[in-house]
Order: C-alpha cells, then structure tokens, then sequence
C-alpha cells in the first residue's frame, strides 16, 4: 500500500529495499554458518540471490526509471530525412587544478545547432 505522501510509492519501495539488502546479508551469513557447519548452503545462497534481485528492482523503483528505446518512435537515419542535428563539441584540459602537482583531466562539453557552430568554434580559439 502507498503512503498518502508517497504516490509513487518511491519512499515505500526504498524502505523494502533497505530492508532486502538486511535480509540478504543474514541470508549470506547463513550460508557461511552451514558451510562452515559442513552442511549443504545451496538453499541460502538461493534467497540470497533472489533477496538481491528484489533488491535491485526495488531501487530502480524509488530512483525512477529508464524509459527503453521502444517506447520512442523509430525513424529512418536524420541525415537520410534531413532533419536538423546537433553537433557535440569536446575540449579537454590538463590545468583544471589549484595546485600544480595534481594530476587532473577536466573534459568539457557543448552541443550546438549547425548554425552556431562556426560562431563557438571562432570564440573558442
């Protein structure tokens, strides 16, 4: 059951998740315990497992989700239906740093429209 505050059930669903991550490491600790009893483990590696599986799906639940690449409608190629593209333009740079014993890659990003490219590329050199 959804809480009042929580439509979505995120809150909920993060507090499940919480509490399968506990119930997984008791379940991996079981099977230590009957390893080391020289019993068999099988059966609480296998809740284990399934325990870490409810886990991962409970907290893609309260993070959002991913929408696949089905759900868009696909078209031909842009550039064989002329539609308008962007253009990413990358520069790095190795003095991103204060202090000049630091060893730091900076990478820096910028899309733009066709039309605007020649105008950032002359501001930028």
């Amino acid at each position: 059951m959804k809480g009042a505050g929580d439509p979505e059930g995120k809150r909920l669903a993060r507090r499940q998740a919480e509490s399968a991550d506990e119930a997984c490491r008791v379940a991996e600790c079981l099977a230590i315990l009957l390893r080391r009893s020289g019993l068999p483990d099988a059966p609480a590696i296998e809740i284990a497992k399934s325990l870490r599986i409810t886990s991962v799906q409970l907290r893609r639940k309260c993070a959002g989700r991913i929408e696949p690449r089905l759900t868009i409608k696909n078209t031909s190629h842009p550039l064989h239906e002329r539609r308008q593209s962007n253009h990413l333009y990358l520069d790095e740079s190795g003095t991103a740093s204060i202090f000049a014993d630091d060893k730091v890659f900076a990478l820096g990003g910028a899309v733009l429209h066709e039309e605007h490219v020649e105008k950032y590329v002359n501001a930028a050199d």
